[in-house]
């Protein structure tokens, strides 16, 4: 019995030493020997701590003796809307592709189901962790600000260990949020912490007070001048809104000035005024860089057509990418003005992600997600802990404000950060209702059975999925080699790389779209073309179509050349290229009317950025037009 309480107090221990580590490093993760590093990697790690804690939790929960699992009603609709997600996916969609993020999707809900095993102060040692790993991130930034460090985008200065500013903004202003609360409430986690943890010393007391007041501290100061840096607006929106909500729950300014305000014309006034602030805020924010604003509501307006046309299940989890640049396509088509046209790029993502849930989920699935966040807003805590639920809902509102404008459900740290803010919110639920107790020989027999299950499951689960991540990490390291081949002109040792790693990421876009391009220019067009297209059904994006052009031009199907040309100008009106490249194949193939027509139409194009590849294309079109245009 004495071995079997160490071996449980064992778990418990590398368990939470697991769950340090796992909050404090995997945002800083960034593995420059896989390809997509800044999501790849951080996945593969993920994915071998998730099965880590797995161990750890299966043998703490087979020895403990705990009898009673309660279970919370977000427990119950998340399971709900993972089901809905993956029966969708699988059995009501016509087609399906390789995606990591439904692959996060089944770790996160892992991740969940073994926070929720763990008690309050498991979750209370976590929280400066996930500040401490905001803070590594800051001084991140300040080294690629300052030049000490490269940045992962050839277009921005500051991308901490993300792929782009967007979703380290949305890192850091939920951090932000969570350190907020801990600075302000500092003197209550600490007594909560002394409270589960019995007698301190007076040495361990001070040390509490510094973690949980001069951490959030730095990293309030840090965090607040990168933001300002990063021109985030959905972040800055998040930060003003969430913070004033902490600050008022520890100050109750709104309360005092309810209680002065008693006339109901005061009170009117006061709601006018709030109104017309946010009408003048709203405004400031739209116009502060009003290209990416109109670019946005135009991603918005062509989604909506998605929506359209599958409306109750979508287009299938993570396939968004797959449809939407044919539906830009469809709309430039039908509605070409050259003040939109300049706005379109090729697009991933929605930067909305209730759109996007609901472009790829339908209607059925936001039903179930409303459901999820009315559900979670709702919980109500004990009196007692209020305070910490309440900073809780801070910092998951701060997640949903930031999905209005931007992408944070395609990051992992931020969907690393929601799970454990919801399993802390489901612990804290007072309402939970008891599952499996043992208090009758049913019910025990029950349990038994469960536990059998929990350790089956578990085994099942290691096996498979040490086995896929192997798999997954050798697929990514090595199209990590192809890509360099690539880059260093050895087409043919790219197309082998490429050829080996197929197996595993055949249906991966953004790997087939590499791959064909190396067959191209390696002179394999039959292959070339046949990779296109399986690309095209995960991933549509002009480099495709341009790359499939070039496949059939080397093949002299020169009419489906020219149509791929057209289908990659279609998506973006704004582009030259595919136009000079359809007008070259026209000189080529001796259509020279047709080639004096295309290039009068690019001579007459509006340029949005000038660059030196557009002046060399310009001067080309204008000798076509001086040779054959009589």
């Amino acid at each position: 019995m004495i071995l079997k309480n160490k071996v449980v107090l064992l778990s418990r221990f590398l368990s939470i030493t697991a769950g340090v580590i796992l909050i404090l490093i995997l945002p800083q993760i960034n593995m420059s020997s896989y390809a997509q590093s800044t999501i790849t990697s951080k996945f593969i790690i993920f994915g071998y701590a998730i099965i880590c804690l797995i161990i750890l939790c299966t043998a703490n929960i087979l020895l403990s003796k705990k009898t009673v699992f309660l279970l919370s009603r977000i427990d119950f609709v998340l399971a709900v809307l993972l089901g809905y997600i993956t029966v969708n996916r699988y059995f009501i969609q016509s087609h399906y592709g390789f995606s990591i993020r439904f692959m996060e999707l089944l770790t996160l809900s892992v991740f969940y189901f073994i926070l929720r095993f763990h008690s309050l102060k498991y979750f209370l040692w976590l929280l400066p962790c996930i500040v401490f790993s905001g803070i590594l991130q800051a001084l991140q930034g300040y080294f690629q600000l300052l030049g000490f460090l490269p940045s992962n985008h050839w277009g921005f200065k500051i991308t901490g260990s993300f792929f782009n500013p967007g979703p380290y903004a949305g890192f850091l202003v939920i951090v932000w949020i969570i350190a907020l609360g801990m600075y302000l409430f500092n003197e209550k986690i600490v007594h909560q912490l002394q409270g589960l943890q019995g007698k301190t010393s007076a040495w361990a007391e001070q040390y509490l007070k510094y973690i949980f007041l001069y951490v959030p501290l730095f990293a309030l100061w840090s965090i607040s001048v990168l933001l300002f840096v990063l021109q985030s607006r959905a972040s800055w929106i998040a930060a003003f809104l969430c913070g004033a909500i902490v600050v008022d729950l520890k100050f109750h300014f709104f309360r005092k000035l309810k209680k002065r305000l008693m006339g109901h014309y005061a009170r009117i006034a006061l709601l006018a005024l709030s109104v017309l602030m946010a009408l003048i805020l709203s405004f400031a924010v739209y116009n502060h860089k009003k290209s990416s604003s109109q670019g946005r509501t135009l991603i918005w307006k062509i989604s909506s057509e998605m929506i359209l046309d599958s409306p109750f299940f979508g287009v299938g989890f993570d396939r968004f990418k797959a449809h939407y640049m044919t539906y830009q396509a469809n709309y430039f088509k039908a509605n070409h003005t050259i003040a939109e046209s300049d706005l379109a790029d090729n697009t991933y993502y929605a930067f909305n992600e209730f759109i996007q849930f609901t472009a790829e989920n339908g209607s059925a699935g936001l039903v179930l997600l409303i459901t999820l966040l009315y559900t979670v807003f709702c919980v109500s805590t004990q009196p007692a802990l209020q305070w910490y639920g309440q900073i809780i809902k801070s910092a998951l509102l701060g997640i949903v404000i930031f999905s209005f404008f931007s992408y944070p459900m395609q990051i992992l740290p931020i969907k690393v950060m929601m799970y454990f803010l919801l399993a802390q919110l489901a612990n804290l639920d007072c309402e939970k209702s008891a599952f499996l107790s043992s208090e009758n020989v049913l019910n025990k027999r029950l349990q038994n059975s469960f536990i059998v299950f929990l350790a089956a499951g578990s085994l099942v689960v290691i096996t498979t999925g040490l086995i896929h991540l192997r798999e997954l990490q050798g697929a990514f390291k090595n199209w990590n080699e192809a890509q360099k081949a690539y880059s260093e002109h050895d087409y043919g040792k790219a197309v082998q790389i490429y050829h080996e790693v197929y197996p595993f990421l055949y249906n991966e876009g953004d790997f087939l779209m590499n791959y064909a391009k190396a067959l191209s220019l390696n002179k394999q067009n039959k292959e070339a073309i046949e990779i296109f297209q399986q690309a095209k059904r995960q991933l549509n994006t002009t480099i495709i179509q341009t790359g499939l052009g070039d496949a059939y031009k080397g093949e002299r199907e020169y009419h489906k050349a020219v149509l791929a040309y057209q289908s990659a100008f279609d998506m973006i009106p704004s582009r030259f290229y595919p136009l000079y490249l359809k007008a070259k194949l026209y000189e080529q193939i001796g259509d020279h009317q047709k080639a004096a027509d295309v290039a009068r139409e690019i001579l007459s194009k509006e340029v949005k950025i000038y660059s030196t590849a557009i002046g060399e294309m310009k001067t080309e079109m204008k000798k076509i037009v001086s040779k054959y245009d009589r």
